[in-house]
């Protein structure tokens, strides 16, 4: 009983040996300070733990203090994985200071549960941003739009307090507001406006010639 128990533990320490020699064979480690690991095939891979509740695997950089890390990782809860995190904070994958992606697709940046492929709890800084619209508002110069007359539209502001199909301030503090939306929909309203300014020269014009003539006649 002892030699077979010892025959079983001589043969696992060298399974253990050999499959050690095996990895050298692809990878590189640490062999003195500041020297790194090359990984030749293969990876790392981070196991669930096998308990309920709460997890986080993944690699973290400490200070030396250990008081807060910056950290890459899985997040999860018992059999469940939360998110992926790329983040700082005592906490890293709750803290909200860093990138968020759940299993969906979402990433979040500054918020660790994305409601959208992206959100951002903060401010945006770009050179350029293109958006994609459905269409654009250059229908109001087709013969066919139906402009509403100025006396209408000064009813409805008066008793609406804004522009017709232009979202409210009650809307948009609960909402937001769609950009590419609301930029075709500023652009109607400039249209609108043009077209506005546009009949009111020709009265003007009407006007003046009907004074002109007037005064003509009242001359001779």
């Amino acid at each position: 009983m002892k030699i077979n128990f010892r025959i079983n533990f001589i043969l696992t320490i060298l399974i253990a040996v050999f499959s050690f020699l095996s990895c050298m064979a692809q990878n590189e480690f640490p062999t003195a300070k500041n020297s790194s690991v090359k990984i030749d095939g293969g990876g790392l891979l981070f196991v669930r733990p096998a308990t309920t509740g709460g997890w986080a695997r993944g690699l973290n950089f400490h200070y030396t203090d250990m008081t807060g890390y910056m950290a890459l990782g899985t997040h999860g809860n018992n059999e469940s994985v939360s998110r992926f995190y790329i983040a700082y904070g005592a906490t890293p994958w709750t803290s909200g200071q860093g990138i968020y992606i759940l299993p969906n697709g979402n990433t979040g940046i500054g918020t660790i549960s994305p409601s959208t492929k992206l959100s951002v709890n903060g401010i945006i800084k770009a050179m350029e941003v293109n958006i994609t619209t459905d269409g654009w508002a250059d229908y109001v110069f087709k013969p066919e739009y139906k402009l509403m007359p100025l006396s209408e539209l000064e009813t409805f502001i008066q008793r609406n307090g804004h522009l017709p199909d232009v979202p409210t301030e009650a809307e948009v503090m609960e909402n937001g507001v769609n950009l590419a939306e609301m930029n075709v929909k500023l652009l109607e309203k400039v249209e609108e406006l043009t077209l506005y300014l546009i009949t009111l020269q020709k009265n003007n014009e009407a006007m003046k010639r009907r004074i002109e003539f007037l005064e003509e006649n009242a001359e001779q």
